[in-house]
């Protein structure tokens, strides 16, 4: 991941708003007003729909094809021995039997305060504080579950899923009973897994997507629709006032227009799972305008 190309996104918003600002000028106040709100309702109107659209594909034959991706590659055996090497390296010098650590995962109860309570009871005493060993079994698990994620979905999605299970400290009560009471049946924890913690990197993936989709057809009608009405009609002489006016406008017009670049600027450092040379978090940072759209977008 590099950063030395910060400079480009600044270039890149500059450049919108010169093209913007020589636009409206040469096209005067009236249509630099028109282009101004065809590019705001359209920037409004794309991030209103964006979210419902990817809700729709996430529930529905996204989620479907990442649980039978997820179903393939999990099982029980492999589940327990993936995780008994996480929590073996936690730098305790812990060697954990198998069939008593399934008990503990099987025990009612809580399960991050039963693998804990067995972890503590290993050596014959307290290996850590049980709030800590608590975390560890909590962090151990996650990475569990990432590694399985990335293996079978990808970089970006094993990321968000670590992120979900830190914040869901609840999550592994409902999966990790599903991956050990039905070893033939592996779909349904496939389908935790791919709904709670894969679903909300597909979300967000499909809401730049649809935003950028709906943005540009939307922007395309409008722009179509507008030269269309005006082309019908006799030019009339432009002023200089209506020259500067038009200019003042094609600042405003610049605006969503460069927010729209940060989508997709957005989009391909996702898709690269920020790693990229070009399209990073860590080069946005750097600029000292196009920062402020990435921000405000990255809350969007």
């Amino acid at each position: 991941m590099g950063t030395q190309f910060w400079w480009f996104y600044d270039v890149i918003a500059g450049a919108i708003l010169l093209i913007s600002i020589f636009a409206g000028s040469k096209s005067g106040v009236k249509k630099s007003v028109f282009y101004f709100a065809a590019a705001l309702i359209s920037v409004v109107v794309a991030m209103l729909m964006s979210d419902t659209i990817s809700e729709n594909l996430c529930k529905g034959p996204i989620s479907s094809s990442n649980s039978r991706k997820i179903e393939n590659e999990i099982d029980t055996d492999t589940f327990v021995a993936e995780y008994i090497e996480e929590l073996e390296d936690m730098g305790y010098s812990i060697r954990i039997d198998a069939s008593k650590f399934e008990k503990a995962l099987k025990k009612e109860g809580n399960i991050n305060e039963n693998v804990a309570d067995y972890i503590n009871d290993i050596n014959g005493h307290n290996v850590d504080k049980r709030d800590v060993v608590i975390e560890k079994v909590r962090e151990s698990f996650g990475i569990v579950i990432s590694d399985t994620v990335s293996r079978t979905i990808g970089r970006y999605a094993a990321i968000t899923a670590a992120k979900t299970i830190k914040e869901d400290t609840e999550s592994m009560q409902e999966l990790i009973p599903l991956l050990l009471t039905d070893e033939e049946n592996m779909f349904p924890a496939a389908g935790v897994i791919a709904d709670k913690y894969v679903s909300p990197a597909y979300k967000v993936i499909g809401k730049l997507v649809a935003f950028l989709i709906v943005f540009a057809l939307l922007f395309l009608i409008i722009m179509v629709s507008l030269n269309a009405f005006y082309g019908d009609r006799k030019a009339e002489p432009v002023g200089m006032a209506s020259h500067i006016t038009g200019g003042i406008f094609g600042i405003l017009t610049a605006v969503p227009l460069i927010f729209a670049a940060a989508v997709c600027v957005r989009l391909w450092a996702v898709m690269g799972n920020d790693e990229m040379l070009f399209f990073n978090n860590a080069a946005v940072d750097k600029t000292y305008v196009f920062r402020y759209f990435y921000e405000f977008l990255m809350k969007f």
